[in-house]
């Protein structure tokens, strides 16, 4: 199973926040994605793209992580 990381948009309440999928390919972790929250996400990083040698881009961006939801703009 690879890890990948959902983010969402800026101007919504899930701003600077992320949440994890494990899945074992992209597809399938972006079918999961769109089945439970539909498209409103900003991107789906697999993590090989997360990790940046010596940070995350969670540790890059001062993100935080939270459950899988949908992004609801302010």
């Amino acid at each position: 199973m690879a890890k990948f990381y959902v983010t969402y948009g800026n101007g919504t309440k899930q701003a600077q926040k992320f949440s994890v999928v494990e899945r074992e390919n992209y597809e399938e972790a972006r079918d999961y994605v769109f089945r439970a929250i539909g498209p409103a996400f900003a991107f789906i990083y697999h993590e090989d793209e997360w990790n940046l040698g010596s940070q995350t881009q969670a540790q890059k961006w001062g993100l935080s992580e939270i459950p899988l939801q949908a992004h609801e703009k302010y």
